[in-house]
């Protein structure tokens, strides 16, 4: 039993140094303490099962990598298949595709049922960003990659607001007050980027 509590605590530690990320940044990527990740390394705990799927995912390799002491000498034995990432990414740029084409398709549309007004319909690209970002914010969560979780809030808190503004603005109302809401949500958003690490 030994040798595969030391097996996992090698390759652990050797995938974790393989993306140059800090035993913190590997646990921000689980969701556990760096105590537990170290506690792995020294081989002194096991990670679960689901915990060592999360990590195959992560690090794109299969279950039985860590089983094994050759692991990083064989290391394409265990490579998962490319598709399967590949496979993510697609998914989450078609939706993003499909989200702009709505949009596209709604200015087309009221552009040529209201040709007189044509110029208020623009606005339709501008909203296609913050939904673009609810979709990589449900992404990121799913893959349990919080890196880049407050750069895409602030970018849908701004583009939000901005989205507000230029409808109004079009109608020529002065809404320019709204971007003092985004002022307390960004700084909530720093702040949570701060806790989390």
């Amino acid at each position: 039993m030994e040798d595969v509590k030391s097996n996992i605590a090698k390759n652990i530690t050797e995938l974790r140094k393989s993306k140059k990320w800090t035993q913190v940044e590997l646990a921000e990527k689980l969701n556990y303490t760096d105590k537990a990740i170290s506690k792995w390394e020294r081989g002194e705990s096991t990670p679960d099962v689901e915990v060592l799927y999360m990590m195959s995912q992560l690090f794109g390799v299969t279950i039985d990598y860590f089983f094994h002491s050759d692991s990083s000498e064989n290391l394409k034995k265990y490579l998962l298949p490319k598709s399967i990432m590949q496979k993510r990414i697609a998914q989450i740029c078609l939706i993003i595709t499909a989200v702009i084409f709505v949009s596209v398709a709604i200015f087309v549309y009221q552009t040529i049922k209201d040709v007189a007004n044509a110029r208020k319909y623009w606005v339709a690209f501008i909203v296609a960003v913050p939904i673009s970002c609810i979709v990589l914010f449900i992404a990121m969560k799913k893959e349990k990659n919080y890196r880049f979780l407050p750069l895409v809030g602030s970018v849908f808190v701004w583009s939000s607001l901005a989205s507000i503004y230029l409808y109004f603005l079009v109608n020529n109302e002065n809404v320019w007050i709204i971007f003092l809401i985004g002022l307390p949500l960004q700084v909530a958003l720093l702040i949570g980027g701060f806790l989390r690490k």
